[in-house]
């Protein structure tokens, strides 16, 4: 079962230490933002992708929220809403809105406000 805090501490590490790239697909004419993936062809991964285990992840999961991952391909959650709210959070609302992150600072801000909401602890930074 993947946890509240193993999603939150996943993402942290990946977006807010490592600073990693979002796994998104952006339009090809426009260049925006259109939607997540949790893997994307140069194996970067999104918040809920981070937790899908290799031997788990099909392509097919790209169509799928975290509800539809549970039923069709028996990945199991903590907290559905939670999961969701962390992939609309932690991940797509922070690229949609800004394309790849060049404010550190707000995403960690972002993060932090994320943890504060949900009762979580954040991860030390090493």
């Amino acid at each position: 079962m993947i946890t509240n805090q193993e999603i939150f501490d996943k993402a942290w590490q990946a977006f807010v230490v490592e600073q990693r790239p979002a796994s998104v697909r952006c339009d090809s004419y426009t260049g925006v933002f259109d939607t997540c993936l949790y893997r994307s062809p140069d194996n970067s991964r999104c918040a809920i992708g981070l937790c899908i285990p290799d031997n788990q992840y099909d392509l097919d999961m790209e169509t799928l929220g975290p509800l539809e991952l549970k039923e069709h391909f028996n990945i199991e959650f903590e907290d559905i809403k939670f999961a969701e709210a962390a992939q609309e959070t932690l991940h797509d609302e922070i690229w949609r809105h800004l394309g790849e992150p060049k404010d550190a600072e707000f995403v960690r801000e972002r993060y932090l406000e994320f943890a504060r909401d949900w009762d979580l602890e954040v991860p030390e930074e090493v």
